[in-house]
C-alpha cells in the first residue's frame, strides 16, 4: 500500500525545503488510488499517479495488507469513513484529502500518514487563521470536484494561500519576512525553472 502525493502549485519545490506544501493525496491499493473531493465525489477512486490538474510529487510505502483479505479490509475501512467522508463535509482546510488518507492508512494499518503531506492544513488550524479562506472556496476540491471547471480561480486562490501561509510560517520560525520574500521570488523563478528543473 503506498500513499501517491500531488504537488497543487510549483511553488512546492522552494517550500517542501521547509517541511511544508499544499498538496493532494491519494491511498493506493491493489492497482486503484482513493481520494476525497467535493461535489458530486465525495470518496473517490482513480488509476494511480493519475490525478488531474496537479504533479505527482511523491509515492510513500506506508504498509502491508494480509494478502487475500485487501479487497474485505479496504471495504470496511471505507464504509467506516463514509459517514464523515461525504462530498458536503469537504474542507480545504479542515477535512480535505489528506485528511482523509490519514484516516484511511490509520484504518488499514494503524499509522498516519507522513506529517508533511498535510501540515499546512495544521499550520492554519493551529494558528487560527482558517477564517482567511473564504467558505466559497473552502468547500471546493482542487482535484477530484465534478464541478472544477466552473472554478476557475483555484490558482490564484492557491497562491494567496501560499502568501499568507509564508507570513505564518515565517513567524512560527522566527524568519519574518525572509520566507514571504522567497514565496513572492518563488512565484516568479517556478515559471522559469519548470521547464529546467
Amino acid at each position: 500500500m503506498f500513499v501517491n502525493v500531488y504537488d497543487l502549485n510549483p511553488v512546492n519545490r522552494f517550500l517542501s525545503r521547509l517541511g511544508v506544501g499544499l498538496y493532494h493525496s491519494g491511498v493506493e491499493i491493489d492497482g486503484s488510488e482513493y481520494s476525497f473531493a467535493s461535489k458530486g465525489k465525495g470518496i473517490f477512486k482513480i488509476a494511480p499517479r493519475k490525478a488531474k490538474g496537479v504533479r505527482f510529487r511523491e509515492q510513500i510505502e506506508i504498509g502491508t495488507l494480509e494478502r487475500g483479505r485487501e479487497e474485505r479490509e479496504l471495504q470496511n475501512a471505507l464504509d467506516t469513513l463514509h459517514d464523515d467522508f461525504q462530498p458536503d463535509n469537504y474542507d480545504l482546510v479542515t477535512r480535505n484529502c489528506n485528511h482523509f488518507c490519514n484516516e484511511l492508512v490509520i484504518q488499514l494499518v494503524g499509522k498516519p500518514l507522513p506529517s508533511h503531506v498535510n501540515r499546512m492544513s495544521y499550520i492554519w488550524t493551529t494558528g487560527n487563521i482558517v477564517w482567511l479562506v473564504p467558505e466559497s472556496l473552502r468547500r471546493k476540491a482542487p482535484v477530484g470536484d465534478k464541478n472544477l471547471k466552473a472554478y476557475g480561480g483555484i490558482i490564484p486562490f492557491l497562491e494567496s494561500i501560499f502568501d499568507v501561509s509564508a507570513v505564518v510560517i515565517g513567524e512560527w520560525l522566527n524568519i519574518g519576512n525572509s520566507l514571504s520574500d522567497i514565496v513572492t521570488t518563488s512565484k516568479g523563478l517556478s515559471c522559469l525553472l519548470e521547464d529546467c528543473v
